[in-house]
């Protein structure tokens, strides 16, 4: 099991992409489609948000693809981890592919280099990873830090509150007074459904209508289950 990258990771990984790689809005609809990412902008338009933005679209995609942002061989994350790798220095990427050779390759020029490390087999945990975002400065959640497993299998575990959550945005507010309203409609009877696009906060949401819903009915004995669909 890998280590899911904290809030404050998520904002420093937004701001390395956005503001120091200047990873463009066209390189990032790559990662989610051009068809969600349309339905995403119409959704925020309805909720008078406005259009997504850059470090929203960022935030989204880090949010949908956990410590796995870097992981894979799809197109988009290759010409991602391409385009990191260029804004390095000459030296740096020197440096990088020494430590990190392509097996049966004798590359000298790093022009020639930077293709080759983006395409350069990618183990969650492993040497190059490691050295890959230790080398651009990303949070090292995104190489495959794993949770240690005489953890993980506890019985039982004390884990940590989050201390500080953020607070809902306009359209996840708004959302969550809707739910109350459904909610309340036919009190145990009710039922309602909450939709939103990958990295839009459905859970965060959810979590926070049912806790101001049950509040006043804990002191009577209720109780709320939660499933969820996967790990």
């Amino acid at each position: 099991m890998h280590a899911f990258p904290t809030e404050k990771e998520i904002r420093q990984t937004v701001h390395l992409l956005i503001d120091k790689y200047k990873v463009n809005l066209s390189m990032l609809i790559n990662f989610i489609g051009k068809e969600n990412y349309k339905q995403l902008t119409l959704m925020l338009e309805d909720l008078e948000e406005g259009e997504m933005d850059e470090y929203q679209l960022a935030r989204t995609v880090i949010v949908n693809k956990g410590p796995y942002l870097f992981a894979g061989s799809h197109q988009a994350v290759r010409e991602l981890r391409s385009h990191l790798l260029r804004q390095l220095d000459d030296d740096t990427v020197i440096n990088l592919y020494t430590r990190n050779p392509i097996s049966g390759k004798n590359i000298k020029s790093p022009s020639y280099m930077y293709n080759s490390l983006a395409n350069k087999k990618w183990t969650m945990g492993g040497r190059w990873p490691k050295d890959f975002i230790k080398t651009l400065g990303f949070p090292l959640v995104f190489s495959g830090i794993s949770i240690p497993k005489d953890h993980s299998t506890d019985a039982f575990q004390d884990i940590e509150p989050r201390k500080v959550l953020p607070p809902l945005v306009s359209y996840q507010e708004e959302l969550k007074n809707k739910m109350l309203e459904v909610l309340n409609l036919e009190q145990n009877k009710t039922r309602c459904m909450v939709t939103l696009p990958t990295g839009g906060g459905k859970t965060r949401v959810a979590v926070e209508s049912f806790i101001d819903w049950m509040q006043p009915r804990f002191s009577e004995g209720k109780y709320l289950i939660w499933i969820a669909q996967s790990e």
